[in-house]
């Protein structure tokens, strides 16, 4: 876990990878709810994502936000 994600850029895994062989990083904290930033994280060398106050707002019922994790993905398993 690579924590807060969005104070180290979408590249810092890429350049950490070498140092660390076989290890798989998941950053969190200020990623994006939305296939754009996801995506770029992934191809950044992320193997997951946390998404927190990004995918959580208040005001969606648990029917919206089940929408809104079904709709990401959706986007995400076409890419």
């Amino acid at each position: 876990k690579i924590f807060p994600a969005d104070a180290l850029g979408q590249n810092y895994i890429k350049s950490v990878q070498p140092v660390f062989p076989g290890m798989n990083f998941m950053p969190t904290g200020g990623i994006n709810a939305d296939i754009e930033d996801i995506t770029e994280w992934l191809k950044g060398g992320a193997i997951a994502v946390g998404l927190g106050s990004s995918l959580i707002k208040k005001e969606l019922t648990a029917e919206q936000l089940t929408e809104k994790v079904k709709k990401l993905l959706q986007q995400l398993n076409q890419n």
